[in-house]
């Protein structure tokens, strides 16, 4: 197996057949309510062969999928289509869209994610409103109020959420998350117009 990703959130590792993953302990269920996906819908949920913990640590071992092509090196529009997309960017062999690593995901407005991928309201060159538009139209016009709502109120939620992930680390590595908690407070100030935008 080789390495794919080390950070403070998680470590995953693959080989041909097999992803395996180990979370951060914020996500305890992860492992649980992945397997129970995979039998719900198990032809967009790739297959958990393994799942505990170790140490406190959780872990999962799923079946590996097909990989995206540059599914993630694309501009910010062409991402945001992707995702709204129904996840055509990860398939299994018959073409199927499959879910994988959905740690973040939330019960939350419309909106609440798209707020990272749109340019600050300073930028004045329409891609704000493009792509709120875009996302608009893909979840339909009775969701506009939200999706607006959510993107207005995105920084607290994530501010709230990094200071939650921050609990679980050592104090060596809890830094570059509470720094993130500071950058949404202070982008949260400007979208409340109380600061100007840095």
């Amino acid at each position: 197996m080789t390495q794919e990703q080390a950070w403070a959130l998680s470590s995953v590792w693959r080989d041909e057949e097999v992803v395996l993953k180990l979370t951060n302990p914020a996500w305890p269920a992860e492992a649980a309510i992945t397997s129970l996906l995979a039998r719900l819908a198990p032809t967009h949920v790739p297959a958990v062969l393994a799942a505990g913990s170790h140490r406190g640590v959780p872990f999962l071992v799923q079946r590996r999928v097909v990989e995206p092509p540059d599914a993630f090196e694309a501009e910010p529009e062409v991402r945001l289509e992707r995702s709204l997309g129904a996840l055509e960017a990860l398939a299994d062999e018959a073409g199927r869209p499959q879910l994988i690593d959905w740690t973040d995901a939330a019960l939350a407005w419309p909106g609440v994610d798209l707020f990272v991928l749109l340019p600050r309201r300073s930028a004045g060159d329409g891609r704000r409103e493009a792509l709120l538009s875009a996302y608009v139209e893909a979840l339909g016009a009775r969701h506009e109020a939200g999706v607006r709502l959510g993107t207005e109120v995105a920084p607290t939620y994530h501010a709230l959420s990094y200071l939650r992930i921050g609990r679980f680390l050592p104090a060596e590595l809890a830094g570059d998350f509470l720094g993130a908690v500071t950058k949404y407070v202070e982008r949260q100030l400007e979208f409340s117009g109380l600061v100007a935008e840095a």
